[in-house]
């Protein structure tokens, strides 16, 4: 039984569509909270950013989620951008979003390569005071 994939249903009226693969451990109990199989942190900063200066976030292997979402909020102009790489070294793939000034945004791009990373360009001409960007994987 250990790691045997099961499906668990997220909506008691069993609607097909939140149904999500899970795997059990030896007691039959599933191993990572559904939750969590739904949607899973992979990066994120608060620190704001210098005048003209890049966060680059680390490399996060993205091939087991089916999405990429997430949150920004900086009171300066800037672009974030969703890197996706089929090797690790060669980002060759990038989604980008221009980031208004105090004007939060959400985005959601299409996982297609193994690696992905989030990276947020500070472009405002100033430095930035506050800056919450977060990137979340989604398995549906």
């Amino acid at each position: 039984m250990l790691g045997q994939l099961i499906w668990a249903c997220l909506n008691p009226d069993g609607a097909r569509d939140l149904w999500v693969p899970v795997k059990a451990n030896a007691a039959g109990e599933t191993s990572i909270g559904i939750a969590e199989q739904i949607s899973t942190l992979i990066d994120s900063t608060t620190t704001p950013l210098g005048d003209g200066l890049t966060y680059t976030g680390a490399s996060k292997a993205c091939d087991k989620y089916a999405r990429i979402v997430g949150t920004i909020f900086t009171d300066h102009a800037s672009t974030l951008y969703v890197d996706q790489s089929q090797d690790n070294t060669n980002w060759d793939y990038s989604s980008s979003f221009p980031v208004t000034a105090s004007t939060g945004l959400a985005f959601s791009v299409e996982v297609i390569a193994p690696y992905c990373r989030l990276r947020v360009v500070n472009s405002a001409g100033a430095a930035q005071t506050v800056l919450r960007a977060y990137m979340r994987g989604r398995v549906i």
